[in-house]
């Protein structure tokens, strides 16, 4: 699939790390209180904040003590169908999918 961005996925990193962090403070939180919160060790928040790096267990954790957990189910969201040809094609794909499931 052809991205449109015009951003890095390095630049993606410090924009999500810098949305979290400003959602921290705004929440009035400390670091320290947030890893308590969350169970996310303080410094790997801190290298989250900083560096954009974290593991996406830590992330999932985190976004549930901000409670903006919701946001992750839109991460990787199904795209609309565009055409009735869409929907035929995921039809099928479904319906190859659940065949598989089925086999021994």
């Amino acid at each position: 699939m052809l991205s449109l961005s015009l951003m890095t996925p390095k630049q993606y990193q410090a924009a999500i790390a810098e949305r979290f962090r400003d959602l921290r403070l705004f929440r009035d939180l400390s670091r320290k209180t947030l890893s308590a919160m969350s169970g996310v060790p303080e410094p790997s928040i801190r290298r989250f904040e900083l560096q954009g790096e974290i593991s996406l267990r830590s992330l999932v954790q985190l976004a549930f003590a901000l409670e903006v957990e919701d946001q992750l189910a839109i991460l990787f969201a199904k795209p609309p169908a565009a055409t009735l040809d869409d929907i035929e094609r995921a039809d099928d794909r479904l319906a190859r999918k659940a065949k598989r499931r089925g086999r021994k």
